[in-house]
């Protein structure tokens, strides 16, 4: 994959707009086939953040921990590996939920202000 080969295409998209989320999920297949996976386990996570590449990357990510974890030799450091990643996904979760009731509640309160006009 040419991407694969010279990641700069990859770098200087990330470089131009580090908003552009996609890019972790190219990075992260790149890294699989090279064989890096800590660096694998980095970019998919922020992969399953992406709202554009979540929808792939979370079954990757369930296929994927759920092997490295079940290697009797090295299970338990991957378990480590995966709980802390996790707890990124969790935080995410939570302040996105956060951030929904907040955008809820202010426009329910401009409704009720709006409505008494």
């Amino acid at each position: 994959h040419i991407l694969c080969t010279d990641s700069s295409f990859l770098e200087k998209a990330e470089n131009i707009d580090p908003s552009y989320c996609d890019v972790h999920q190219q990075f992260a297949h790149c890294h699989i086939q090279q064989g890096k996976y800590l660096e694998f386990e980095e970019r998919l996570t922020h992969a399953v953040l992406c709202p554009f590449t979540m929808g792939q990357s979370v079954p990757l990510w369930q296929r994927y921990w759920k092997q490295v974890t079940s290697d009797p030799r090295t299970g338990e450091q991957a378990k480590r590996r995966m709980d802390k990643y996790q707890a990124i996904v969790n935080e995410a979760i939570r302040q996105e939920a956060e951030r929904e009731k907040a955008q809820q509640v202010a426009a329910s309160s401009s409704g009720a202000t709006n409505g008494d006009e």
